[in-house]
């Protein structure tokens, strides 16, 4: 990943993702940039003043995002994190922006207030069915140490791996929670799953590291429950989990989603 990408849009509790985006970023060692989604035309900066002044709601909802964005950048640029603004217009939104390679390269951080909205959520909705990376931060969370970091078993592979070693080894106190699932639909020997894990964390030198087996009514649920029950801090998925509205606001922890 080379850059973590804060998507929202306004009304927002602005103060919070200014937060959760400073802390990701400095997770990853990622430059930052501010997205607002708007609905202005993206040809809106060639348009003639009068082309603009003819529509005051939108000219009014661009000159409240850009002053909003300056302020943002200034919080994020004095924690030494590289920072630019940018609008995000939705008419541009299209298939060929959401599969553009250099979206493969970048990471989301999902504003929730984005998700409040349907027309919203539709102009984003790419970003999960394209298995792009993203974040999801639920409002009601606040980060204060990382020292649980839940990730499911069965998907550790060499694209993975790199990014959950970058989080440990950035944050010396934190512990890598390996779950191996169990569902309605899929059950792993237990006794194998464990030896699968154990060998994985012997081949990759893993420091410290928790080896869980757990059931739910799917793996999402199990992963999402499991961190629940041991108040984890943060959830890596995989690109097989697939994400819908609903599912984004029932998880109550934050996590990141990697292809």
């Amino acid at each position: 990943m080379k850059k973590l990408r804060l998507l929202f849009t306004l009304p927002s509790d602005g103060n919070k993702i200014i937060e959760d985006g400073i802390f990701l970023a400095k997770l990853l060692n990622l430059d930052i940039q501010l997205d607002a989604l708007v609905q202005a035309p993206k040809q809106w900066f060639s348009l003639s003043r009068s082309s603009r002044e003819a529509q005051p709601f939108v000219k009014a909802e661009m000159l409240q995002v850009r002053a909003w964005m300056d302020g943002a950048l200034k919080i994020i640029r004095h924690e030494g994190i590289y920072a630019e603004k940018h609008f995000l217009f939705k008419d541009q939104l299209d298939e060929m922006y959401w599969g553009s390679t250099q979206r493969q390269h970048e990471l989301f951080l999902i504003d929730p207030d984005i998700l409040n909205t349907v027309e919203h959520y539709q102009a984003i909705e790419p970003i999960f069915k394209n298995n792009l990376f993203f974040a999801y931060f639920p409002k009601k969370y606040q980060f204060k140490n990382l020292e649980d970091v839940v990730v499911s078993a069965a998907y550790l592979c060499d694209m993975i791996l790199p990014q959950c070693l970058k989080i440990i080894n950035l944050n010396s106190n934190a512990k890598l929670h390996l779950l191996s699932l169990n569902t309605p639909t899929e059950h792993e020997n237990s006794t194998e799953s464990i030896e699968k894990v154990k060998n994985f964390i012997s081949t990759h030198a893993l420091g410290r590291t928790k080896i869980s087996i757990f059931y739910g009514e799917t793996s999402l649920s199990a992963v999402n429950d499991y961190a629940e029950l041991i108040e984890g801090d943060l959830i890596i998925f995989q690109h097989e989990f697939s994400f819908n509205q609903e599912l984004l606001i029932d998880i109550g922890k934050p996590f990141i989603r990697l292809q």
